[in-house]
């Protein structure tokens, strides 16, 4: 029987002793002793005053003295105003000892409760070795997994090892910068004091990076921070291992399993261990995903730094980092913000609403946002933000690719409709020609073949390439033929479309051909530098059009001859919003340069593609390059470039 048992027991029967009288087992009232006071264990006596007509002190020390006297275990007690304090002797302390001692189960729960828990600790990072926290981790984990299999629960104990993100990196880029080739063999160093040694040495590097860029520089100490070369080279290295780099990776699966090696034998002479280890580098973009959807859901908030933070103050903690700002890869958000768009179509009706599989208050948090967007908008944002998934990889500047999508996102519910302050000249309409086929023909993203036109490659030095790798856009104006090549302009009629209206006879149809458009034909000859000119004049007519214009001024059409132009652009996107004002542009251009005869192709640069020779005089300058003699044949003859 335990102390507190036969504590119990004894006051029932000292009660019954001392006042003739009855009480129940619930009315006894045990606690520990407070520290202030001698004793182990303490009896509450002001229930028992009704039956001793006492004052408590008198009460506790006749139930006290009774104690003593019956229970040999009872080493003393005191009394202090209602409160009997016992002492417990030290022969049943250690004869409890001798009983956990001799049962190897004491205290186990042989029933299984019903009930499972995981268990996380140890929690290290890859670029350094286990320290006096980790320790104090792995024994506190332990232990209490050990108690929790001990109430008959079933236990699952599991170690994340964080293997990825900047601080890796910094680990990473120091040894390949100053390890020679070194390795934990090499050098007879446990793998994870060898790899901490380079995190040292970097931030050894950083530092005198930072106070050369001060004093050399004048750069205040936090813009020094974020400049130092040895940081950028790491942040490089991140971005390369999150886009699968050979090289980056493989250095990354060495280091690592020098660091897991000597985790391994730090577990082992600790006698601890795990039933199932996570590495962070295999759930990272599961768990990104998630704090995306918590980003747009409401519940975190982002900094100005770009890092994602979730407020736990309302419960008692702090601000809790969840996503660093640190190599951050443009794909995860707007693969998570596709998802959001997908579940707010989810949420349009109340039906399909529980298949989100969130809380109660984040299901109407999205319910509530759903009402606000119009199903068309919504179609829409999935289409934009998917192409921009799609194309991530292969654009040359992913940055802009998102912030292109983003702007067209905002633009769905409020485009710009608004003309500009200084309009440009009067558009000139194409009229088309009885038996002539109406262009432009617009290549569509999905299109595999570009759209040739006769003198399209005239003059253009191109490597040769698979057909299906390059992804091209042909965009045709309306074009001409001379039947009196000696006039300077030439005015002809052009038949109409054919109208039917169900108000007339079908014959009535033919007196629309009265109304027929003229088309003046323009052939002024304009060179390359006009032709940059008035595309960018056109540019400064659109303020508004951000996308566009951004477009326009880092992507300047290239002049293959008299008559074509190419213009090369990063993404199907770019293509869709020069295709959107295909007609008010080249408008402009013609009126501009006062020719109409002139043709433009689009195409979209390739991955790693840097330049593509368009003209003549770029062909010459390539060759100058590589042969600067050229340069004096051409200068002393005074050649020109027919």
């Amino acid at each position: 029987m335990s102390i507190e048992s036969l504590l119990t027991t004894k006051v029932i029967e000292a009660v019954k002793q001392c006042y003739d009288a009855d009480v129940d087992k619930d009315k006894v009232q045990l606690q520990a002793t407070r520290k202030e006071f001698a004793g182990d264990l303490t009896v509450v006596v002001f229930p028992f005053t009704r039956f001793s007509k006492k004052s408590p002190e008198e009460t506790g020390k006749e139930l006290g003295g009774y104690l003593k006297q019956h229970i040999e275990e009872i080493k003393d007690y005191n009394v202090v105003k209602g409160f009997l304090n016992i002492e417990i002797s030290a022969a049943y302390w250690l004869g409890v000892l001798n009983e956990v001692a001799q049962d190897p189960k004491y205290g186990y729960v042989h029933e299984n409760s019903g009930h499972s828990y995981m268990i996380e600790y140890s929690s290290p990072n890859t670029n350094k070795p286990l320290h006096l926290g980790h320790i104090r981790n792995n024994l506190l984990g332990w232990s209490v997994s050990e108690i929790q299999k001990a109430n008959g629960h079933e236990v699952r104990m599991v170690n994340l090892v964080n293997d990825r993100g900047i601080h890796i990196c910094k680990s990473m880029i120091a040894w390949k910068k100053f390890a020679n080739g070194a390795t934990p063999e090499s050098t007879d160093t446990k793998g994870d004091h060898f790899v901490g040694d380079y995190y040292v040495r970097f931030d050894k590097e950083y530092k005198a990076e930072i106070k050369a860029l001060m004093e050399k520089e004048g750069m205040e100490e936090e813009e020094a921070k974020k400049k130092a070369p040895i940081l950028l080279e790491a942040q490089e290295m991140l971005r390369k291992w999150e886009a699968g780099d050979e090289e980056t990776v493989s250095l990354w699966r060495t280091m690592n399993d020098w660091v897991l090696k000597g985790f391994d034998e730090t577990y082992r002479l600790m006698g601890v261990g795990f039933d199932k280890v996570y590495f962070e580098s295999q759930t990272y973009k599961k768990g990104r995903d998630i704090v995306l959807k918590g980003l747009a859901d409401g519940v975190l908030y982002r900094k100005e730094t770009g890092s994602v933070w979730a407020d736990l103050t309302g419960d008692g903690l702090d601000h809790k980092l969840l996503l660093r700002d640190n190599g951050f890869e443009a794909q995860f958000f707007i693969g998570g913000l596709s998802r959001h768009f997908r579940d707010l179509l989810v949420s349009k009706d109340p039906v399909t609403l529980p298949l989100l599989e969130v809380s109660e208050s984040v299901a109407k948090r999205y319910g509530e946002q759903a009402e606000k967007c119009t199903l068309p908008f919504l179609y829409r944002a999935m289409e934009l933000s998917n192409r921009c998934d799609l194309d991530y990889r292969i654009s040359n500047n992913k940055q802009f690719l998102v912030e292109l999508t983003l702007i067209q996102i905002c633009q769905i519910t409020n485009p710009v409709t608004s003309a500009p302050e200084n309009p440009p000249l009067q558009k000139i309409t194409p009229a088309p020609n009885a038996g002539q086929t109406v262009s432009p023909t617009t290549q569509t993203p999905n299109t595999t073949t570009s759209q040739q036109t006769a003198g399209t490659t005239s003059g253009v030095t191109q490597t040769a390439e698979p057909q299906a790798a390059y992804r091209a856009a042909t965009i045709r104006p309306t074009t001409f033929k001379r039947d009196i090549p000696a006039a300077p302009t030439q005015t002809r009629k052009a038949a109409p479309p054919t109208r039917i209206s169900i108000h007339q006879k079908p014959a009535e149809s033919v007196a629309e051909e009265n109304t027929s458009t003229v088309q003046t034909v323009l052939d002024t000859p304009f060179t390359a530098e006009a032709l940059t000119t008035a595309w960018l004049e056109y540019a400064k007519t659109i303020p508004t059009e951000v996308v566009l214009v951004n477009t326009m001024q880092s992507c300047r059409p290239q002049l293959v001859d008299p008559k074509n132009f190419v213009v090369s652009v990063d993404s199907q996107i770019q293509v869709d919003h020069i295709n959107e004002h295909f007609h008010e542009l080249m408008s402009f251009l013609q009126n501009a340069l006062k020719n109409n005869q002139f043709s433009m192709q689009l195409r979209i640069n390739q991955p790693g593609e840097k330049e593509i020779i368009f003209s003549p005089k770029d062909v010459l300058m390539k060759m100058i390059e590589k042969n600067p003699d050229i340069k004096n044949l051409y200068d002393t003859f005074d050649l020109e470039i027919a």
